[in-house]
């Protein structure tokens, strides 16, 4: 699935409960920006997720979802882990 350069502005988006397993997703490039995009919930394992280049706030609840470190498969933009509480 890809959610690259996509542009999450202006409205809510919740992946809230989101289970992100055994495949590959995309954001790679999208911007965060304007709305906002809900991760609380969600899991990640045994798939990878690309956040790669992508701008604008972190999303809330997805530094607590993918953990600290992130999960294995899970690419973060550098800006978004400086972030991390």
């Amino acid at each position: 699935m890809s959610f690259s350069v996509t542009t999450f502005s202006g409205s809510a988006v919740p992946f809230r409960g989101a289970k992100f397993s055994g495949s590959t997703v995309y954001f790679h490039g999208a911007a965060f920006s304007g709305g906002t995009v809900y991760f609380h919930g969600a899991t990640f394992s045994d798939g990878t997720v690309y956040f790669d280049d992508a701008t604008g706030a972190v999303p809330q609840g997805l530094l607590t979802a993918v953990g600290t470190p992130p999960h294995a498969g899970v690419t973060l933009p550098a800006a978004w882990l400086l972030s991390a509480p």
